[in-house]
């Protein structure tokens, strides 16, 4: 991916408000309400003479003729704007027919990757176009985006190929006569001559580009003889995840792509391969392989518009391993509601296969052993919601965020970290410690370890500044943790006490076994560990769907199943990273014997078979208190007993293990808490954990009727956090 090769045009231009295309104008204010800064580049016009002139005026004369083509020959963006026709049934086939392109921020993100010669894979629900824009994609580029080129139009059979080409040609039989393209004068007679034109192939003769059709292959061999013949520059696989062979054919093509687009680049002409499909059966071979070279693709963002070409070929480095973008839009994304979905429902006849499949984008997957219920997953997936805005971290990394969060809320950050090769993606999942639903969630499968540590420091520092880290401790996570004690993250990072056994010899010879506490820094799984993690997710999917409905969090759990009677991983070519990133933060509520310790209450009690909330009852405070001779001023003061509600939920054998640690602290190398930190920062997170500490106990205090303008704990929001430590 290099630089696009139309910089120099883009000096000085107009922005084209006044185009009749309603549709760009709506995306692009969408783009500046999202905070887009670049979000008008799809109204560029270069030469501002065409602002009022419609290139289908049947008055148009010569010279405006000859300005709209210059400008179509530089700029997709007026092409597609002004001059695209898409044919629809019932539409008239003559000249200015069909319906102008509509833009939405799907076909901009596949508009906008075609322009900076990216590679990419787009699956959009149906009635989106995914093929439309495709089609407008290389009529543009044949007819007046580069010269000496050749395109494969690649599908699963020859009909699908050859109706793409036909798209094509009924597309361009709908632009004016001038801007078709289909006559070339022979120099040696004087005259006329219509080019190549076929059922499997066309020939722009006067700028030598070529679009040739193909289809898939039966066997190995011929697979492999197809991928060797697309040494071409533009390659586009419609219905890829269909595509038999589809491993042999792509891993065939690289090769030769890779050396024809070098010469395209070298020359400042297009290349790229598309990718455009509807979610494929994991249970073949073929969808397998469609769905791995997404998971390995960089999740499409709208920030790449205000990033530089250089900035962006970082971004792709950083974030996929094969050098390819994932575009993915939800109807809800793409404009559309509820009550679209259920009239397209009824119009499939209620075919949830079909419906999963071409609504929801959602990958079959033939498999018996999942360990949920059927239901629970059809309304997990329901239920499931995509991102509602992105956190950019050190400007090349973007967190994935659900709901809106409070940042001095207490959150837990579980992390699941990989090699970075490629293979396991590494996951980060953000958790409101409240209410234990997923907040956000970033996925890589190229972040390195130095990389991953500088991203924990920006994503905890500058954001979430009172959670808490909770890191797979494997040999990689120990690694980080090790790192991360050093840093401004040490009081961070979660750990429990576990203790053994030590031997002891006395002075009689007496061998005696000794206890003896160690600290355990984040999180452990492992045969006792895991099983434990597997119970707590049956029961979120079960009866807690509303916590866990991320969508990306969704699509890993439902790819899991039993691989023997008692071990729950993913599937094969699957992934379950999010899944143990959200897992390492629910364990530990239920499981850790440190909550206290990092100002974490668990309100849900798991006894094994179900989760419910705990019950705070005046009975059991009553009672405490009453061993405590503080019975009277609980009942004269409902503040205090607000206060210490969640503290009188521990149980005895929880109480003591708290002693024993704080014991254990106090006789090695004094007390280590969550809010002991210097400077700046540390000022931050004391006086953010007392504007929470004062808002849960307004919260009791008041019973949720309005706010004090005085803090209970005689603490502003202006303290600086010099004090009370």
């Amino acid at each position: 991916m290099l630089k696009r090769p139309y910089n120099k045009y883009e000096e000085k231009f107009h922005i084209h408000w006044e185009t009749s295309n309603t549709s760009f104008l709506k995306v692009a204010l969408l783009l500046k309400k999202a905070g887009i800064e670049n979000y008008y580049f799809m109204l560029k016009l270069y030469d501002e003479d065409l602002v009022n002139i419609d290139p289908y005026d049947p008055d148009i004369t010569p010279e405006q003729m000859g300005k709209v083509l210059v400008e179509v020959s530089r700029n997709y963006y007026y092409f597609l704007r002004e001059v695209a026709r898409v044919p629809e049934e019932g539409a008239s086939t003559e000249v200015g027919g069909g319906s102008p392109f509509q833009l939405h921020r799907g076909n901009l993100a596949q508009a906008f990757c075609f322009e900076h010669n990216i590679s990419h894979y787009l699956e959009l629900p149906r009635q989106f176009g995914k093929t439309t824009g495709a089609v407008q994609r290389y009529l543009w580029q044949f007819s007046y985006g580069t010269t000496s080129s050749t395109t494969i139009f690649m599908h699963m059979d020859k009909a699908g190929s050859v109706g793409n080409l036909t798209r094509l040609k009924d597309s361009r039989s709908l632009l004016p006569e001038y801007m078709q393209m289909v006559f070339t004068l022979d120099e040696k007679t004087g005259q006329l001559k219509k080019d190549t034109d076929n059922v499997n192939e066309i020939r722009n003769k006067k700028l030598k580009n070529t679009i040739i059709t193909r289809a898939g292959a039966r066997n190995v061999q011929s697979a492999e003889r197809v991928g060797r013949g697309l040494s071409v520059p533009s390659i586009w696989f419609d219905e890829f995840n269909f595509i038999l062979l589809n491993e042999t054919i792509h891993a065939a093509a690289i090769p030769a792509f890779s050396k024809a687009s070098e010469n395209a680049a070298k020359n400042g002409k297009p290349f790229a391969i598309c990718i455009t499909s509807t979610p494929g059966d994991l249970g073949t071979a073929h969808g397998a392989y469609g769905f791995d070279l997404k998971e390995k693709a960089a999740r499409f963002t709208e920030s790449l518009y205000d990033m530089e070409p250089d900035e962006i070929k970082v971004w792709l480095q950083k974030n996929s391993s094969n050098e390819m973008v994932y575009i993915s839009f939800s109807y809800l994304q793409l404009g559309k509601n509820r009550e679209w979905f259920e009239d397209q429902c009824r119009r499939m006849n209620h075919n949830w296969l079909k419906i999963r499949r071409e609504l929801l984008l959602q990958w079959n997957k033939a498999s018996n052993n999942s360990p949920f219920l059927p239901e629970d997953i059809d309304e997990l997936e329901i239920m499931s919601i995509p991102a509602i805005e992105t956190l950019k971290i050190n400007k090349y990394y973007e967190v994935l965020i659900y709901r809106k969060y409070d940042p001095y809320k207490r959150y837990l950050i579980g992390v699941d970290v990989s090699k970075g090769i490629g293979r396991d993606s590494t996951a980060v999942a953000i958790v409101d410690s409240q209410t234990l639903e997923i907040v956000g969630l970033f996925i890589n499968n190229t972040i390195r370890s130095k990389e991953l540590k500088r991203f924990l420091l920006t994503l905890v520092l500058d954001h979430f500044p009172n959670s808490v880290l909770v890191i797979e401790n494997n040999n990689i996570g120990d690694a980080i943790i090790e790192d991360l004690r050093h840093t401004a993250l040490k009081h961070h990072l979660y750990y429990d006490y576990a203790i053994r056994l030590a031997e002891e010899r006395r002075k009689d010879g007496i061998i005696q076994k000794k206890q003896k506490n160690r600290i355990i820094y984040g999180h452990e799984v492992t045969s006792v560990t895991r099983p434990r993690m597997m119970e707590l997710l049956l029961q979120f999917v079960s009866k807690h769907k509303e916590k866990i409905n991320a969508k990306e969090l969704v699509d890993q759990i439902r790819h899991l199943e039993y691989k023997n009677d008692n071990r729950i991983e993913h599937a094969s070519g699957q992934h379950d990273d999010a899944v143990f990133a959200y897992l390492a933060c629910i364990y530990i509520m239920f499981y850790g014997k440190n909550l206290a310790r990092f100002g974490l209450f668990n309100p849900y009690n798991f006894d094994g078979s179900e989760i419910q909330e705990k019950n705070h009852g005046e009975d059991k405070i009553g009672k405490i208190f009453k061993r405590l001779h503080v019975q009277r001023a609980i009942k004269d003061n409902p503040f205090l007993a607000g206060l210490f509600e969640d503290l009188l939920t521990i149980e005895d054998e929880d109480r003591a293990i708290q002693q024993e640690i704080f014991d254990i602290e106090a006789s090695d190398d004094g007390t280590s808490t969550l809010y002991q930190s210097d400077g700046f920062s540390g000022s931050k997170i004391k006086k953010n954990a007392f504007r929470e500490l004062n808002a849960r106990a307004s919260g009791r205090m008041f019973n949720g009727l309005g706010s004090s303008k005085s803090t209970l704990f005689g603490v502003s929001d202006k303290y600086s956090g010099s004090s009370w430590w």
